[in-house]
């Protein structure tokens, strides 16, 4: 019997196509774990944001309360909600729920605010997230005041934060609901 020396060529070409296999692979698990990792990083960023435009809310309603307003009454002013009233605008009294959508960030103290017309996006400055004309995400908080208690006052304040962003050429969205009671 003749003993083999080495490797044939068709051995050569087989091993080395299996591993090309393995290693295209592996970086195709490397690049999908990243860009799961980046998309689950904004997604967590995305769900803060959009728990802040809650809290804001909840700020200037807790804030009403504590200048002895009433935060569950709201004025119109050029058919935009104005809240809290602060004296401006005409008192709503309609027999249905009223609301609407407006851009807030950290520093808001009014529904609409006005450092925030025309800003839809928020930026990162100075460590907070403000009212921008561009950035990655972007937050609309929508307040619905329903149920009536009293002749200009609601019983109830619903809210809807919704931020929204472009990674990976898809769009995302983070949605969170509150509602608010008029305890008082």
């Amino acid at each position: 019997m003749k003993k083999s020396q080495g490797f044939t060529f068709i051995e050569l070409l087989l091993s080395v196509f299996i591993i090309s296999i393995g290693v295209l692979v592996g970086i195709a698990v490397i690049q999908k774990s990243t860009s799961f990792t980046s998309l689950s990083v904004s997604r967590r960023q995305a769900y803060f944001l959009a728990k802040e435009g809650i809290e804001v809310v909840r700020n200037i309603r807790d804030t009403s309360w504590l200048d002895g307003e009433d935060p569950f009454t709201v004025r119109q002013s050029g058919g935009d909600i104005v809240w809290p009233p602060d004296g401006v605008g005409v008192p709503v009294s309609p027999p249905g729920p009223i609301s609407g959508t407006v851009y807030l960030d950290c520093f808001s103290e009014e529904f609409p605010d006005s450092n925030c017309q025309n800003k839809p996006y928020l930026a990162f400055d100075h460590g907070f997230w403000r009212c921008s004309r561009e950035g990655k995400f972007k937050r609309e908080v929508t307040l619905t005041f329903s149920g009536r208690k009293g002749l200009s006052s609601f019983a109830q304040l619903s809210i809807a934060s919704k931020v929204q962003w472009t990674e990976s050429g898809s769009s995302h969205e983070v949605v969170l609901y509150q509602t608010l009671y008029n305890w008082r």
